[in-house]
């Protein structure tokens, strides 16, 4: 998996990302273009980039830097990086378990079902700020916050989608929103921002303070949230958990096989690489060739007992390990 160093210059970091996914996101820029000759989805674009200006300025900046560079006009970028206007979701399940001596494993697949996730258009961006380096695991069209990513202070950030056909057309896109949690103060700070926050859309939110071992599981609606401590084990899939919602079977089977697993090993990497015969009877989505099934991109992986990030791509089976701490 490629790394894309970036710094604390919003503007300069969407100038690297642009030239950084320029082939992809000039391959795609027709499909999305066309789009905004919708009368209803340009002005759902108008009035996201005006939220995003007003309170995200900087994530602001870094989109127009990634227009410039890549040749896309800005509301383009804007578009690719809301999924919300399109309707756009994808999967992902996370596991975080206490351990007898008091660590805490963590391990999160990340499931997409389009092209927008292969090896050439995926990166894990690396922010070298002043006080912390952040990483997030992101593609072409969205930024970082979409998936998942970790910090030198040892915070780790997962986000699932949670199915709803909810949408809060006057609020912020939650892929944007999310973006936050990676550059808050502290553990405490994004228990907050998540918890304040008004998205356009419902998702789940894993934080895991890798120091101070603790660790929540954050189900945000548009209006309202559940907030659930680590005790024993969280599992978290695509649909809500504590309340009556939509759902589908893939969803709920990749939560139950995982609770079931969990019965019989520790090791949370192998129970989210289980795969079956049936496609719907799995956790691991495999699809190399990329028929449009969903297939699980990539996995980060805490392990406690060496003290390391491990990010796996599964586009090409390669892994990068990471010390949970560092600069």
């Amino acid at each position: 998996m490629k790394i894309i160093e970036l710094g604390d210059n919003p503007r300069e970091n969407g100038r690297k990302l642009g030239r950084a996914f320029y082939a992809y996101l000039n391959a795609v820029n027709d499909e999305y273009a066309s789009k905004l000759n919708n009368t209803k989805i340009y002005e759902d674009v108008r009035r996201g980039r005006l939220l995003l200006e007003k309170e995200m300025p900087e994530l602001a900046e870094e989109l127009y830097g990634k227009a410039e560079t890549s040749g896309l006009r800005y509301e383009v970028i804007l578009l690719m990086a809301m999924p919300e206007i399109l309707r756009k979701t994808s999967g992902c399940t996370t596991i975080i378990k206490k351990n007898p001596n008091g660590t805490i494993s963590f391990s999160h697949n990340e499931d997409e079902g389009s092209l927008e996730f292969r090896a050439d258009n995926t990166a894990l961006l690396k922010y070298r700020l002043k006080d912390k380096t952040v990483y997030g695991y992101t593609n072409a069209c969205k930024t970082i916050g979409s998936c998942f990513g970790f910090r030198s202070d040892g915070l780790l950030i997962s986000c699932n989608n949670l199915m709803s056909d909810e949408v809060a057309e006057d609020c912020l896109s939650r892929y944007l929103l999310s973006a936050k949690l990676y550059f808050s103060d502290s553990y405490e700070d994004a228990v907050n921002i998540v918890i304040n926050m008004k998205p356009a859309s419902s998702f789940h939110v894993n934080l895991f303070d890798s120091v101070k071992h603790r660790a929540c599981s954050i189900e945000k609606d548009i209006d309202s949230y559940t907030l659930t401590e680590l005790d024993d084990v969280l599992v978290h899939s695509n649909h809500f958990l504590h309340k009556k919602g939509k759902t589908d079977a893939d969803s709920l089977f990749r939560y139950h096989k995982v609770c079931e697993l969990l019965k019989e090993t520790d090791d949370l990497k192998a129970i989210l690489s289980y795969t079956s015969s049936e496609p719907d009877q799995t956790i691991r989505f495999t699809d190399p060739k990329r028929t449009g099934r969903p297939m699980t991109v990539a996995n980060m992986t805490f392990d406690p007992e060496a003290g390391m990030v491990i990010i796996r791509d599964e586009n090409d089976g390669s892994e990068q390990a990471f010390p949970s701490l560092r600069r």
